[in-house]
């Protein structure tokens, strides 16, 4: 989804749901899409482990491309949730 910061720019949510928690385990839980990485997530509100939330800036957002291969790691790939392809035509639904 996309988002409106009141003190920075614009940016993109990318909300992953796994039936595996998304727990901690000593390194930072990063999203991969192509070649990029991205590390700044959170929780949802409600404090779900199985619900993770990775914020991009426009132009991160603008820099991934359709079709490419989605998943998250931490650090290491020891634990590896694979969310496909990215589909741009699903943001703000």
């Amino acid at each position: 989804r996309s988002v409106q910061s009141g003190t920075g720019p614009n940016g993109v949510e990318i909300e992953l749901t796994s039936n595996r928690e998304f727990l901690p385990q000593g390194e930072m839980l990063t999203l991969r899409v192509g070649s990029q990485e991205f590390k700044l997530s959170h929780y949802p509100s409600t404090g779900e482990t199985t619900r993770v939330i990775f914020s991009l800036t426009s132009q991160e957002f603008a820099q991934v491309n359709q079709g490419d291969s989605v998943f998250v790691d931490y650090g290491s790939g020891a634990s590896r949730w694979n969310f496909g392809k990215v589909d741009k035509s699903l943001l703000n639904r």
